[in-house]
Order: C-alpha cells, then structure tokens, then sequence
C-alpha cells in the first residue's frame, strides 16, 4: 500500500481548524475557489490510488480507496452529488491548475492539456457522483473483498489500546448534555398567549454515546501522535469513520440477527448511526488501518476489515473523514460537578437521563 504515502493528507492535529495553519495550506481555508481546491485533491488522491491498483477508473468506491475523499469531508462548503460532474466541467481549468503542484511534488508527470485526463477527471467525478452521500458528503461503500491487508504490530495496538484505556478513564465522570426549549401547557394562556417557556435538559454518558467517545479519543490520539511518530512511528492518521444505512430513514443493521451485540455480550438499542476512530499507521513501509471502537470491540483494537464485517455491507455506507476538533460538540460535553439519584448537575444546570429508543 504504498500508495498512500503519495496521497495528500494532513498529520493528526488537536487544534480548533481555524487555528491549524497546515488546514490552510493543505485544503485552502479561505480561499474563494475552496471547492475547486478540495476536488483537485479528491482527483490527485484517485490517480494516485488507481495507479497503485494498476486501474483506469474503479467501478464504484469503497473502503479500498480510503483517503481519497479526505478532502471533501472536509470543505467548508461542497456542491451537491448530482452536480460533480457540473462544477469540473464549469472549473476545470482551475482544478487541473491545483493539481499540477501536486504531480510536481511527487516528481509525476501530468499535461493539464492531455485529453486523456480529461476523459479520466470526467470519469472520476461521475463515480463521485454515484457513490453514496452521507449528511451532503461522499462516503464509500464496504469493499468485499479488501486489498487494505496491512496488520498492526503488538506495539502499536498496545498504543491505541492504552490511549483508549485513558480516553475512557478521562471521560467517567463527563456527560453529554442536551437542551430543548418545549411549552408546557400551564405556560398557555388564551388572553395573553405563551408566558413562558420550560428548557427540558438531558444528559447521556459520553462513555455510552459513540459520537462523543470517538471526539474524546481523537483529541487525545492527536495530541500524543506527534511523540508516537518521533518515538518511531513513521506515518499516522487519524480519523472519524461512521457507519450509516444507505436508505435515509432506515436504522443501521447488523451483519446478523436484528441487534448490534455489544463487547460486553448486551443487545446494543436502535443505531441510526455509529461512529468509532479509525487510525492508518505505518510501519517498516506496510500500513496497517486499525479500529479503536470501545462498543463494539471493547478495549481491543480490530483490523478496519474485521470492524466493517459487523455490519451488512448490503445495506451500509461508511463516511470517513478527518479527526477535527468541534467547539459545539465540545459545547456540549460538561463535567459532572455532583449527583442526585439518577440526575446530574452540571454547569450550574440539572439534568435528567435522556431517554434511548429501543
């Protein structure tokens, strides 16, 4: 897999993204043709990636091509699916402009003239454009029979496993709060309307809520990656993947039977979504895509293909993208200053457990 020391990628940072000076050098944070800069990388990323294969265009993406949709998923503002093909025809120029620096860097040759390229641009955007869309964002399909084999070493599952251990050490006495503003109905009155409304707050464990688990863990794998990488680990990635049902409206389903079966034995609830950190790691020239997912495989780390098979990968779709730092995810995690019976008080404010759709 060398092919992915080629890809353009960003190291593991836990900076707010306006604070990442590489964000702005790498995606374009700013500029006005952001969206051209993001697809220039999307296409050097799939050049890269199907010469590697020994492929001219593949017939859809899946998690084979992992990395080259990095930078859609992380635009600041992205056209719709049905107009990629649209927005290379209306850009083209500007794009293959982007890129030549790319080929250059990496010591390639590209004619921005060749018509070839534009047949193979053109093809790579229609298979944007049929891959599946996750929250406006491409996502890709679980490969069946993946070519991303690279197995992590004892020492490096030994690091994830430990940064884990402490993410969810850090995060027992943390919770997740939400807040929703409803009328009660001794708010109401019919001379003078509403008099005032009843903020309903509610928290879940951030341990029990896959989202926040991941953010604590990503923020805590960045902030010791670049001592990883200077103690010997030449190369990592940090990412937040996402497995959703293909069909919007359907809950997430299992490889088998009707419930998610959890590392600790328990029937998981209803899953619209689920969400863990994936690592890419290299090692002696290999790379090695890992999982740390504490729901579904506990304290272990699992190969990125023994994760997806938990899953019908008829059925699903995985959305990965970056680690980055979130004020309102943050916004919403609060330690817990004390404890009445099932309530908690946090930031001044009581909360009641939220209630789980089973």
């Amino acid at each position: 897999m060398g092919r992915l020391v080629f890809m353009r990628y960003y190291p593991p940072s836990d900076k707010m993204p306006e604070e990442d000076g590489f964000f702005v050098k790498l995606f374009g944070i700013g500029k006005t043709d952001r969206e051209a800069h993001c697809t220039a990388v999307y296409l050097f990323n799939m050049y890269v990636s199907t010469a590697a294969y020994g492929e001219d265009v593949p017939s859809r993406l899946t998690t084979d091509y992992l990395g080259v949709l990095d930078s859609l998923g992380s635009c600041r503002t992205l056209y719709k699916a049905a107009d990629a093909e649209k927005f290379y025809e209306e850009n083209k120029q500007e794009i293959k402009k982007e890129m030549v620096p790319f080929f250059n860097y990496i010591h390639a040759a590209y004619n921005p003239e060749e018509p070839a390229n534009d047949r193979r641009e053109l093809a790579f955007m229609r298979l944007l454009a049929r891959t599946p869309w996750y929250r406006s964002r491409p996502a890709y399909y679980a490969s069946l029979a993946s070519r991303l084999k690279g197995s992590v070493s004892k020492t490096d599952a030994r690091f994830v496993e430990e940064q884990l251990r402490r993410s969810l050490a850090q995060n027992r006495n943390k919770v997740v709060t939400f807040e929703r503003a409803s009328v009660r109905g001794e708010d109401l009155d019919s001379k003078i309307g509403v008099k005032s409304s009843h903020v309903e707050r509610t928290y879940r464990c951030v341990n029990d809520e896959c989202e926040y688990c991941g953010y604590e863990m990503g923020k805590l794998i960045c902030r010791t990656a670049r001592k990883a990488l200077s103690g010997g680990r030449e190369y990592m990635r940090v990412y937040k993947i996402t497995a959703a049902p293909l069909q919007a409206g359907n809950s997430l389903r299992p490889a088998r039977g009707n419930r998610f079966k959890l590392a600790s034995g328990a029937a998981a609830a209803k899953w619209n979504y689920h969400t863990a950190t994936l690592l890419v790691i290299k090692r002696n020239g290999t790379y090695a895509p890992v999982v740390a997912d504490p729901f579904l495989a506990g304290g272990k780390t699992v190969s990125l293909n023994e994760w997806i098979k938990a899953f019908s990968l008829s059925n699903t779709m995985f959305y990965v993208v970056p680690f980055e730092r979130s004020q309102e995810v943050e916004d919403a995690i609060k330690t817990v200053e004390s404890r009445q019976g099932s309530s908690v008080r946090a930031d001044g404010q009581t909360y009641t457990p939220a209630p789980i759709s089973w």
